[in-house]
């Protein structure tokens, strides 16, 4: 989705490559079998410290603070919003229902603990 909000933003036609996942995309950048890549910082992060990969651009509106010699799309194209990141927890579908309750309990248990 991101790729595709910086087609519609900036107005550029980019081919999108699938991959299996953010981890072979990111190695595809870096092997060279692609020319950008969109991924999360986390990910990275470690890859632009080695030499490995550039951070062109972060994909908000500003620039991160974390990272303040980096620019934001914002300063290149018109930014209508962000990419939001979507993080999902999920199982087979045979899930037991003793496992998934479980589960759903640590999980409510852990989102009210203070950080």
């Amino acid at each position: 989705m991101s790729g595709e909000l910086f087609k519609l933003g900036a107005g550029v036609d980019i081919v999108h490559v699938p991959y299996k996942g953010a981890s072979p995309a990111l190695a595809g950048v870096i092997a060279g079998e692609v020319s950008i890549g969109f991924n999360s910082l986390a990910s990275v992060l470690p890859h632009m410290r080695s030499g490995k990969v550039k951070v062109l651009a972060v994909l908000e509106a500003n620039r991160y603070p974390g990272l303040p010699q980096v620019p934001s799309i914002g300063e290149f194209v018109r930014v209508s919003r962000s990419p939001a990141s979507w993080f999902g927890l999920f199982g087979p579908a045979a899930l037991p229902a003793p496992v998934l309750a479980r589960l759903h309990e640590e999980i409510v248990k852990s989102l009210k603990e203070r950080a």
